[in-house]
């Protein structure tokens, strides 16, 4: 299991870090909200393993709660479609046949 935490943000309402965590799992990658209460001049790398194991403990929790699972990608499913267009002749002269 590897976890990716992006760049936590204080939130004064909840006095505490807030970040999206990424969980990639058998070859299967999920997103979960984390929160780690602590004060605003808290060391940083205690703040990324707090949030990080906050991860770790949504996504091993029998009900996750909010969570997003992303699709695996498909280089066939995700290219944008082809439209052919005109030629700038073919769209001239068919303006002057009109």
């Amino acid at each position: 299991m590897q976890i990716e935490i992006e760049t936590p943000h204080y939130t004064p309402e909840l006095e505490g870090f807030e970040s999206l965590a990424h969980v990639q799992d058998a070859g299967q990658r999920f997103s979960y909200p984390v929160h780690v209460t602590a004060p605003l001049n808290a060391e940083m790398a205690l703040i990324d393993r707090a949030l990080a194991e906050a991860a770790r403990a949504a996504h091993t929790a029998k009900s996750p709660g909010l969570r997003m699972v992303h699709q695996a990608e498909d280089p066939t499913q995700t290219a944008p479609p082809v439209y052919r267009q005109k030629s700038l002749k073919e769209r001239l002269f068919r303006q002057r046949a009109a």
